[in-house]
């Protein structure tokens, strides 16, 4: 296990500013995610973590070692990406053992590397098989174990998840999530979806036009953001205005009217039970008026007590 730090990078390309002063430490052992919409510059900063981008200013460090300039290969990472990039022509454990062939790992102690990522992964007795025998699950499930197979320093996921269907993206991030806490893998994981990151997450940085706008545990971005932009994208539509004292025509209505506060919790009761929904949650604002918001954080918190941190 090692830490990342990133200091001051930057990436232009031609006249667009795609990353702009981005400071950050990702402490050992945590699982950090990088949210935002696309555009933001979550994958482009990553790819810089990784090496297959240089910064154009800043620099990078993996634990002690500034690797700024430093290719791929001589970083010690792991790599997943959304399309996992399996080799169809290799069966499953040519595949996992891929890594560790180009690091001289050959013969009986790759083959017993590989067996222990494939039983971390839970696809004992899948060596033999080719990747189209495989479900979508278990193929992500082979690139994952070969990605963390070559026992890397840092776990680096690109919206690893994004091609699953719903019940199998939540299925996988239980396992994604107990795999990351066996390993005890320093890990960076790019999403665009609120919910997968703030279940899984240590922390959650929230990227908006190239800047870190916000970044802390996932309970804490969620219940103070800093900014509109991180209240608006983390699903709060209920936002006043302080200068001029509105509130939406949502947060009056929950104040006024019973009927519109009675739907609202029954229709975050239904969304706790796994169905994603509008985000209603209690808040008291400065002017009197109660600003309700009842948000997923807390019903997935309760509702999937294995993803809550305190259960880790």
């Amino acid at each position: 296990m090692t830490n990342v730090k990133v200091k001051s990078v930057a990436k232009t390309y031609g006249a667009v500013s795609v990353l702009t002063d981005i400071s950050t430490e990702f402490t050992e052992g945590s699982f950090t995610s990088l949210l935002g919409p696309s555009g933001s510059g979550k994958t482009t900063l990553l790819r810089i973590i990784a090496g297959f981008i240089n910064p154009d200013q800043g620099a990078v460090l993996i634990g002690n070692n500034d690797v700024t300039h430093v290719p791929v290969w001589g970083r010690n990472i792991g790599m997943m990406f959304q399309s996992y990039a399996l080799f169809p022509h290799m069966t499953i454990a040519q595949n996992v053992a891929f890594g560790l062939e180009r690091r001289g790992i050959k013969g009986e102690a790759a083959r017993k590397e590989v067996e222990r990522a494939l039983e971390m992964v839970r696809l004992p007795g899948f060596g033999d098989r080719t990747p189209k025998q495989l479900s979508g699950g278990q193929q992500q499930r082979v690139a994952l174990a070969r990605a963390i197979v070559i026992k890397p320093s840092v776990l680096l996921l690109d919206e690893p998840l994004s091609a699953l269907d719903r019940r199998l993206r939540q299925e996988m991030q239980v396992e994604l999530l107990r795999i990351q806490r066996e390993s005890g893998l320093t890990t960076i994981f790019v999403t665009h979806d609120q919910e997968e990151a703030l279940t899984l997450s240590d922390k959650v940085a929230i990227l908006d036009r190239g800047r870190i706008v916000q970044i802390g545990e996932p309970e804490t971005v969620y219940e103070k953001p800093l900014t509109r932009f991180a209240a608006e994208f983390l699903g709060d539509s209920e936002l006043s205005d302080r200068q001029s004292g509105r509130w939406s025509s949502e947060a009056c209505r929950w104040h006024r009217d019973p009927c519109f506060r009675k739907a609202a919790r029954q229709r975050c009761r239904r969304d706790a039970c796994g169905s994603p929904g509008e985000n209603v949650r209690l808040d008291r604002g400065n002017h009197g008026q109660s600003n309700y918001r009842a948000h997923q954080y807390s019903h997935l918190r309760r509702t999937r007590p294995f993803l809550h941190p305190g259960n880790r």
